[in-house]
């Protein structure tokens, strides 16, 4: 099955198929619509390094013992899969979009521990 011919018309199949990023942070209060708008003009890349910024300021610009460079790979693999466990309706349609398999999927979701957070 290629990407193109998933019916998006689908229930939901999974029990994370209700996630959503931004749905766990309206409830919290934290997002609203007008943030959002904001954060949608912001490339990817500069929202990395405002967050960053941000993150730095009490410690007057740095965080110490943290490898940054090693960290980036399981930061970005950890965003990539609850986008994608939030924009797609079941397991196949999420690991065809990763490109890999149910399985995989499962395992992925387990060793960057995103499990309790999918259930919220």
């Amino acid at each position: 099955m290629d990407w193109l011919t998933i019916n998006r018309t689908s229930k939901p199949k999974t029990r994370y198929a209700k996630f959503s990023i931004c749905n766990s942070y309206r409830k919290s209060k934290l997002l609203n619509k007008k943030i959002e708008k904001f954060i949608e003009l912001i490339p990817l890349e500069d929202l990395i390094a405002i967050k960053l910024e941000l993150s730095t300021r009490k410690t007057g610009g740095f965080l110490y013992n943290l490898n940054f460079l090693s960290s980036v790979s399981k930061i970005s693999h950890e965003a990539i899969l609850k986008f994608v466990l939030s924009s797609c309706s079941n397991f196949s349609e999420a690991a065809l979009m990763l490109g890999t398999d149910r399985l995989t999927l499962k395992k992925m979701i387990k060793k960057y521990n995103i499990e309790e957070q999918l259930k919220e």
